[in-house]
């Protein structure tokens, strides 16, 4: 029986699970079966090449190879709700392939140089994203963002690790004449396209799917629990008015424009507040809170008001990032429930939002400074 390239198995196990995908998440899946379907693609192209020694290969695979961390890191930003600026530049170096693959000779050369480049480039974009606040992936569900930058500097080092690669290859060609080249090539795009498909995967995951009613995601004895001890959050008042200039008394420039400032940052407090104010009703008239798909775009969408202007009005307002906001809800409901039910604190975690035990107890640790179990006890 003739044994299977290790690359054409990796491309059958990928096509399985791009298949398998848009059962699990529906049409939010669409990005990944692309890369996985692309990255099938890619290993099948390093098979044919290496050890079918197809030679029409060699103009496919730099063209698939420069691709690959564009298509990455639009499938990042792109399912995780990041407005990364300036994305169109992300595909430059797809489109300088072809002049390097078709120009003259001795630009040829110069492919390789630039797919490195790409992968350095989209590497050093990966790690910056993983130090971006949660409140910027706001497809992300609140209780998974902590998960995003684990997956960003893992990418990034695979692609990293595709560089190194290309060093590896060029000391092999130097010291052994390039006898390790096809096993080289053959573990190492095997590796990569395995753990950038798995992290996109992962993304795609624990990506806002479709919004469930809250009805849905809440016990029916939760309902029925008042708050006990209400969410630490400012109290919205009307801002204060900025007095007029008394008539008939010219202000100087730099006093009507101290006069204009002051204004303006009280007009400015005043959107916060009200902001501020239509979230909290929101999420106490709503309990959207105990949601565990609720992302920050749900809530943008629901309160009116853009992604971006609702995570600085709460971090204005109360210090925190919505995401921290939202765990608060929870923790308080989770708290409650700890001392006023018998419920095992395995049911209680996700009665209160939450989709694993583990960013549970993580949590409830750092708002309380107590471990779940250690809470209850307390409280007896």
């Amino acid at each position: 029986m003739p044994a299977i390239p290790l690359p054409f198995v990796i491309a059958l196990l990928l096509i399985l699970l791009s298949a398998q995908l848009p059962r699990e998440r529906g049409k939010s899946a669409k990005l990944a079966v692309v890369f996985l379907s692309f990255c099938a693609l890619v290993v099948s192209c390093v098979g044919l090449r290496w050890h079918y020694q197809w030679s029409a290969m060699a103009m496919i695979q730099p063209m698939l190879a420069v691709t690959l961390p564009s298509l990455l890191w639009l499938c990042f930003t792109r399912t995780i709700g990041y407005a990364a600026p300036w994305r169109l530049l992300s595909w430059l170096p797809v489109g300088l392939v072809p002049v390097l693959l078709f120009g003259p000779v001795d630009w040829r050369l110069g492919q390789d140089v630039l797919i490195s480049l790409s992968y350095l480039g989209h590497t050093a974009l990966l790690f910056r994203l993983s130090h971006r606040s949660s409140d910027e992936y706001s497809q992300v569900t609140f209780s998974q963002s902590h998960t995003v930058p684990r997956l960003c500097l893992g990418a990034g080092l695979f692609l990293l690790f595709s560089v190194l690669t290309d060093l590896a290859i060029a000391l092999d060609a130097w010291l052994g004449q390039g006898q390790s080249l096809i096993w080289i090539l053959t573990i190492s795009q095997c590796l990569v396209v395995t753990g950038l498909s798995y992290a996109v995967v992962v993304v795609s995951r624990i990506s806002g799917g479709a919004e469930l009613p809250v009805a849905q995601t809440q016990d029916s004895t939760i309902g029925t629990l008042p708050f006990s001890n209400p969410i630490l959050v400012p109290e919205v008042h009307a801002a204060a008015s900025v007095s007029a200039p008394d008539e008939g008394v010219e202000d100087s420039p730099d006093d009507a424009a101290r006069h204009l400032e002051a204004q303006v940052e009280v007009q400015a407090e005043a959107q916060d507040a009200r902001v501020m104010q239509a979230l909290t009703t929101l999420l106490q008239e709503q309990v959207l809170y105990l949601d565990p798909n609720l992302t920050l775009a749900v809530l943008a969408r629901k309160t009116g008001v853009p992604n971006r202007q609702l995570s600085a009005a709460v971090n204005r307002q109360t210090g925190l990032n919505v995401s921290q906001l939202i765990n608060q809800y929870r923790i308080e409901k989770a708290r409650q429930l700890l001392k006023e039910t018998d419920f095992s604190i395995t049911e209680i975690y996700g009665m209160a939002g939450f989709n694993t035990k583990s960013n549970f107890n993580r949590e409830f640790s750092r708002i309380t400074t107590m471990t779940p179990s250690a809470y209850r006890r307390s409280a007896d």
